[in-house]
């Protein structure tokens, strides 16, 4: 899917940010193997900046781009 998003214009590629929000399983908080995981997930799909945001409630659009405009 990720692929599909991304996908070449010529020699250009799309900016692709991606914001990562596990919500299952989330008792202990994530190990930091499974941080690792999403991370290494994140960047081989191409995404500058990958975040994994830790909070354990829904995030709306707003909190997601306020997380994106931190890292930039």
């Amino acid at each position: 899917m990720l692929r599909d998003v991304n996908d070449r214009v010529g020699i250009f590629s799309r900016n692709l940010q991606l914001v990562i929000h596990p919500m299952e399983m989330m008792e202990n908080g994530l190990s930091s193997v499974e941080r690792r995981a999403f991370l290494d997930l994140g960047e081989h799909a191409g995404a500058k900046p990958v975040i994994l945001a830790d909070s354990r409630e829904e995030l709306n659009d707003a909190q997601i781009l306020d997380l994106l405009s931190e890292r930039q």
